[in-house]
This record gives C-alpha cells, structure tokens and sequence, in this order.
C-alpha cells in the first residue's frame, strides 16, 4: 500500500492546489464512514426507479429494447455535442 500512496502523492504535487485539495477531501471522505451514507441511499433511489420500471412494465406500458437503446445514444450524443466532444 506503501507504493500507492506514493503514487498518489507523486501525482498530486502535479496538480494544481484546487485539485490537489478534492483528491484530498475524497481521501478524508473514504477514510470516514461518510461514503457508505452516501452509496446506501443511492442504492435506495436506485431500488425506488427499478420498482417504477416494473410496476410500469406490470401494466404493459413497456418500450422495445431497440427504441430504447436508441433513445439512450440519441441522449448521448447530444450530451457529448453539448459538452464539446
């Protein structure tokens, strides 16, 4: 673990000190038991939406898989359009 910490350290005197300082606040995140607060209720949402889905899909109101999958790359592309990519 020595050498990762290392790294990180090595890769964070490159950065400009704002940066330098949200890698650290993730660190201290990570150390704290904050994270686990936050993906839980993540989870949580994540478990709501798919009970939407399938409350949805128990009363026929369901879209193709082909339909869908385009609608998602039509959302990305526009997406990556505009954030300039």
């Amino acid at each position: 673990m020595g050498s990762v910490a290392a790294t990180i350290m090595e890769k964070l005197q490159g950065l400009p000190s704002e940066k330098q300082q949200v890698v650290l606040d993730m660190v201290e995140l990570l150390e704290e038991d904050t994270w686990k607060d936050i993906y839980q209720g993540r989870f949580a949402e994540l478990r709501r939406e798919i009970q939407v889905g399938l409350d949805a899909s128990a009363r026929g109101e369901v879209v193709q898989g082909d339909v869908m999958f385009a609608q998602l790359r039509e959302k990305l592309e526009q997406r990556r359009a505009a954030a300039g990519q």
